[in-house]
């Protein structure tokens, strides 16, 4: 949608670059669609295979969705992912979540992504007490 308005933007300024005052019409005019081409892919969840280029190494899971038809969405500590439906990983989501509501510990994600390997998640207990003196 972004694009849709730039081209708009830029087929206007094409059409008036005789016009007068052009460079104070173009200036005003692509200030607010660079802000928003720029901050728009910031509010998306990032895909998970882009993840793969490095690894992902035991991130805390906050939050999860999980969605036969749309995917399975994960909110880490800064960020949130999105990859294509998997049984295996949305059981292992699963699992671990009840778990951590059950016993405490965290969530984590894990991607080993110089392997290329598939995402996994998998349940950290919580560090144990200290002894009482």
């Amino acid at each position: 949608m972004t694009y849709l308005m730039l081209f708009a933007v830029l087929a206007v300024l094409l059409a008036l670059r005789n016009a007068p005052g052009f460079r104070l019409l173009a200036s005003v005019a692509l200030v607010p669609v660079a802000y928003l081409a720029v901050t728009e892919p910031l509010s998306q969840p990032k895909p998970m295979r882009i993840e793969f280029l490095r690894s992902l190494d035991k991130a805390e899971v906050s939050y999860f969705e999980a969605s036969e038809t749309e995917g399975i969405y994960i909110v880490t500590g800064r960020r949130a992912y999105v990859t294509p439906w998997s049984e295996s990983l949305a059981r292992q989501l699963h699992e671990g979540m009840r778990k951590v509501e059950g016993e405490g510990g965290t969530l984590r994600l894990m991607i080993d992504g110089t392997q290329g390997g598939e995402p996994s998640a998998g349940w950290t207990p919580p560090p144990p007490l200290p002894p009482k003196d």
